[in-house]
């Protein structure tokens, strides 16, 4: 059986960066950790670079008023850390069912 507190900052730490799912692999749920983990590499990072690159070509088109746009990227960070915490409890929940 896996370390319960190591698991948990197995699962955090990454999620912090867009890698979740790490803690789940480590618990033995396997699956589960590598659908969260390619999900949220895509979703993460593919979100960052849908915000930049759609705020560029609006920029473009507008003469810099979609400029304002990239103020998006700030709202990115505080969804992936509501992410984290959600990923952590749900895997905190499953660990103390064992």
């Amino acid at each position: 059986m896996p370390n319960k507190g190591t698991a948990l900052v197995l699962e955090v730490l990454p999620a912090i960066f867009g890698l979740f799912g790490i803690g789940w692999i480590y618990a033995g749920r396997t699956t589960t950790g590598v659908i969260l983990l390619v999900s949220g590499v895509l979703l993460v990072w593919g979100g960052y670079a849908f915000i930049i690159l759609g705020s560029t070509a609006l920029t473009a088109i507008t003469f810099g008023l979609g400029s304002l746009s990239y103020c998006l990227v700030c709202g990115v960070p505080f969804i992936q850390l509501l992410a984290a915490a959600a990923s952590t409890l749900l895997l905190n929940s499953e660990l103390s069912r064992q």
